[in-house]
């Protein structure tokens, strides 16, 4: 049960975390697995892209918000929102699609009440995961595609024996550490678990490395849905309390879903 609830939720907080948002994500998983996508997340990137520009929505790059004023004398553009390059945009509604702390860094100095952004980030508990992406030349046991740890919190997917992502006779390879909030990470140590874990399932993979990414404590999602604050009805609304026409989205907002579910759920319903 630990094992497959690792799996599906990403997390490795099984004494804190929320029985009722574990058990619906294991229902999804049983239920239909998971879609490996041709050419990666960059395909749904580019798809997403197209779409917004079609619709007309105009992408700035290259530029970094600073911060958010809520100018009240001006009620039909409520929002001021600072660039980094010294630029400012007047919106009359506004959705902020970021994580806890850049919600409370951005509208810190603004009129939005500081008691609901303060305890919107100190329920924020990140779920982290070490990760290990290796891409080969060749896969050297060529019938082994996948590893789940029982007594360990490891994962191991070869995602290009189920979708496009390497050149033909090439392998594209994920290995992942669960990290749970109460343990600190230990990077060198963490990597060093990971490639023995390779050294067994792939015994000489070290020898057809093409490139190795390692990324020792990536946030997968930024708030563990726990028991104690209620399960996943205990995640804020989409809607700002006390604002007008300010929304919040992501993986940590809304009574639905986890992981991308949730990023889309309160996308919509914001919207």
């Amino acid at each position: 049960v630990k094992m497959f609830s690792r799996i599906t939720t990403y997390a490795n907080d099984i004494e804190i975390q929320s029985a009722g948002a574990t058990i619906i994500q294991l229902q999804i998983a049983f239920a239909g697995g998971v879609i490996y996508l041709d050419g990666g997340w960059q395909t749904l990137v580019n798809g997403l892209t197209a779409a917004a520009q079609e619709a007309g929505v105009k992408i700035l790059t290259g530029k970094r918000v600073t911060k958010i004023e809520n100018v009240n004398n001006n009620t039909s553009l409520p929002w001021l929102i600072h660039l980094s390059d010294g630029n400012t945009i007047s919106s009359q509604a506004l959705i902020m699609a970021v994580g806890p702390k850049d919600v409370y860094d951005l509208l810190k100095q603004s009129l939005v009440s500081s008691s609901f952004l303060s305890r919107m980030v100190k329920a924020a508990n990140p779920v982290r995961a070490a990760t290990l992406d290796i891409a080969l030349t060749t896969l050297p046991k060529p019938n082994v595609f996948g590893v789940y740890g029982v007594d360990n919190p490891l994962y191991l997917s070869t995602h290009s024996a189920f979708a496009r992502l390497t050149p033909n006779g090439g392998a594209l390879i994920h290995v992942m550490k669960y990290l749970g909030s109460s343990i600190p990470s230990d990077p060198k140590a963490d990597r060093e678990e990971l490639e023995k874990l390779m050294d067994l399932i792939q015994p000489g993979w070290r020898k057809v490395v093409v490139k190795e990414r390692f990324l020792p404590n990536m946030v997968v999602y930024n708030a563990l849905v726990s028991a104690s604050q209620g399960g996943i009805y205990g995640r804020p609304d989409v809607k700002v309390p006390g604002t007008e026409n300010l929304y919040i989205v992501g993986d940590w907002v809304g009574p639905e879903g986890l992981l991308a579910d949730a990023s889309l759920s309160s996308a919509k319903r914001a919207a």
